[in-house]
């Protein structure tokens, strides 16, 4: 199923969000406890804390993990997850109907190799949790389509998040001064 041009755009958006704003948050700017875990094409990746960004709308919600560069020749990755519901409504573990997931692995090194990956239902699947405390937590897998660098989708296994929403600086740019 080829991803469409909406899917596109809003994978662009959320990768971007990933590498403008994941990338300056500090370690004592993050929310409590927040993390992203998964296993893509084999790979376990963790994100926490200063590398997590959330944000939470009555449209719908995002959340970005990414990794900082500590040395030439690294490979960094980003995963990217949104969906289009008010997570504030949620009173029972629901699955949203349109959600996108954006996975993306970066060489840092000159030339900058990318390769990036994207998905949305039903090729990804998506499940939300009531939010608790001001936590929001879910699960996640699926299939994701290669967008440039890879002719070879990704496979995401084993996905979960726990954000506090809004508790890092990431979600107002007011706050980041």
């Amino acid at each position: 199923m080829s991803v469409t041009l909406r899917t596109r755009w809003m994978l662009a958006v959320m990768l971007g969000v990933a590498l403008a704003t994941a990338f300056p948050v500090s370690e004592a700017a993050a929310g409590r406890g927040d993390k992203i875990t998964a296993t893509v094409n084999g790979h376990r990746v963790r994100f926490r804390r200063g590398q997590v960004c959330d944000g939470a709308t009555a449209a719908g919600f995002s959340i970005v993990g990414a990794q900082k560069p500590h040395r030439l020749g690294q490979t960094l990755r980003g995963l990217a997850l949104g969906c289009a519901i008010d997570v504030s409504t949620i009173t029972s573990p629901v699955s949203p109907e349109f959600c996108v997931m954006g996975y993306t692995e970066i060489r840092f090194k000159p030339g900058v190799p990318t390769k990036q990956w994207g998905g949305s239902n039903p090729d990804i699947q998506i499940t939300l949790s009531p939010v608790s405390g001001g936590r929001l937590q879910g699960m996640f897998s699926g299939t994701l389509q290669p967008e440039s660098g890879s002719t070879a989708p990704a496979t995401v296994t084993n996905g979960k998040f726990s954000v506090v929403l809004g508790g890092d600086k990431c979600t107002n740019p007011a706050q980041a001064e």
